[in-house]
């Protein structure tokens, strides 16, 4: 059985400047944790696989094309590939995020 605790990946740099830990790296999957901090924002940018994500704490809103919604905890967004998909924390706690891009949809 494998283990990853969270607080033990390193973050990786990326364009959004957000904390993004790698929990997976699998040929199903990627699973990516991401932290935003209250006012930070990924910028909406396509990805050439669905991606789903999973909102574990926090608030926001969830762009995705023409769309934007309000997010909070317990929440599933799905994103089809192509499709730009994007998230700020419009919240006043951290936000984090699961997201699972899934590698068998190219």
């Amino acid at each position: 059985m494998k283990l990853t605790r969270v607080d033990s990946v390193p973050s990786r740099p990326n364009p959004h400047g957000v904390v993004a830990r790698l929990l997976h790296d699998g040929s199903h999957a990627f699973v990516m944790h991401l932290t935003l901090e209250p006012g930070q924002a990924i910028a909406p940018h396509a990805t050439p696989v669905d991606v789903l994500f999973y909102v574990l704490e926090g608030s926001g809103r969830a762009h995705q094309g023409v769309e934007s919604v309000d997010i909070s905890a317990d929440t599933i967004i799905e994103s089809p590939k192509g499709t730009a998909h994007g998230f700020s924390n419009t919240g006043s706690g951290l936000m984090r995020v699961l997201a699972i891009k899934l590698q068998g949809s190219e």
